[in-house]
C-alpha cells in the first residue's frame, strides 16, 4: 500500500470528503506553502529534497520546514544573515587550514600565521556579534508583535466575551483551541 504523507491537504482530501479546519491548521497550512515558495525561490534544491522528505519521512521534514522557516523569518528581520553565516563556514574553514604546524614554523612565518589567526578570530568574533544582535532584533519584533495582538484582543475583549457566550447558550461549544 502506498504511503500517503500526512499533510493538512491529505486530511481533507481523504474519502473525497473535505474537513473543515480550525482556523490554527489553517494559519499553519498557509505558513507551511509560505516557506515552501521561499525555499523553492532560494534554492530549487533544496526545495526538492524537501518535498522528497515529505513522503519519506514525515517528522525529518517537519524539522526541516521549521527551521526554513526560522530562517525565512530572520532573513526578514536581518537580509545578511545568510551572507554572515557563509562567512563564518569561510572563516572557519581557513582557521583549519591555519591550525597545526605552528611550532615548525620559522619566527617570521609564525608571527605572519598568528596575525592571520588574530584576525580570523576578530571577524568571527565580530560576526557573531552581528548574529546576537540580529536575534536579538528578531525577539524584539516577536515581541512588538505580541504586545499588538494583547492590545488587539483587550479591545475586542466585549465582542469575543458575547459571541462566546452566545455560543455555549446556543449548545456551540467552542473547538478545542479556538480564543475567545
Amino acid at each position: 500500500m502506498k504511503r500517503i504523507p500526512f499533510t493538512l491537504l491529505s486530511l481533507c482530501l481523504l474519502g473525497g470528503v473535505a474537513l473543515a479546519q480550525s482556523p490554527r491548521a489553517e494559519r499553519a497550512q498557509e505558513r507551511e506553502a509560505e516557506v515552501l515558495e521561499w525555499v523553492a525561490e532560494q534554492d530549487a534544491t533544496k526545495h526538492a529534497k524537501l518535498m522528497r522528505l515529505e513522503s519519506a519521512d514525515p517528522e525529518r521534514y517537519r524539522m526541516a520546514l521549521r527551521r526554513a522557516g526560522k530562517m525565512m523569518h530572520l532573513m526578514e528581520v536581518d537580509p545578511t544573515a545568510m551572507d554572515r553565516r557563509a562567512r563564518m563556514k569561510e572563516v572557519r574553514s581557513e582557521l583549519q587550514d591555519l591550525s597545526g604546524d605552528f611550532d615548525e614554523l620559522s619566527k617570521r612565518d609564525q608571527k605572519e600565521r598568528r596575525a592571520d589567526v588574530e584576525a580570523l578570530v576578530e571577524e568571527g568574533y565580530e560576526l557573531r556579534l552581528e548574529s546576537a544582535e540580529a536575534q536579538i532584533a528578531l525577539q524584539e519584533a516577536r515581541l512588538a508583535k505580541a504586545r499588538e495582538r494583547l492590545e488587539e484582543a483587550r479591545s475586542e475583549r466585549d465582542e469575543r466575551v458575547e459571541k462566546h457566550v452566545q455560543k455555549v447558550l446556543s449548545g456551540e461549544l467552542p473547538e478545542r483551541g479556538e480564543r475567545l
